[in-house]
């Protein structure tokens, strides 16, 4: 779920400009979530509804995926 979400980040988001920003926070307590965040542009996983595989899978690993655009950033949260 993670790499899927990263690899889509660096393929799709920054790797055409090598000063944009990515990260990953992973937080482990009661739950693990795992916040990715980016420059990129926009893009919300929740909404995407594309042909390929990889989102969908995702999203059905994990038991919540939340997306917020802040600052000009991507914020995908996901929870395990």
């Amino acid at each position: 779920c993670c790499e899927e979400l990263a690899v889509n980040v660096v393929e799709h988001g920054i790797s055409r400009n090598p000063k944009r920003f990515a990260d990953m926070v992973v937080r482990i307590g009661d739950e693990v979530s795992v916040i990715i965040r980016d420059d990129g542009a926009l893009f919300n996983p929740i909404e995407y509804d594309g042909e390929g595989i990889g989102i969908m899978i995702a999203k059905g690993v994990c038991k919540d995926m939340t997306y917020t655009r802040a600052m000009g950033q991507n914020n995908v949260r996901v929870t395990f």
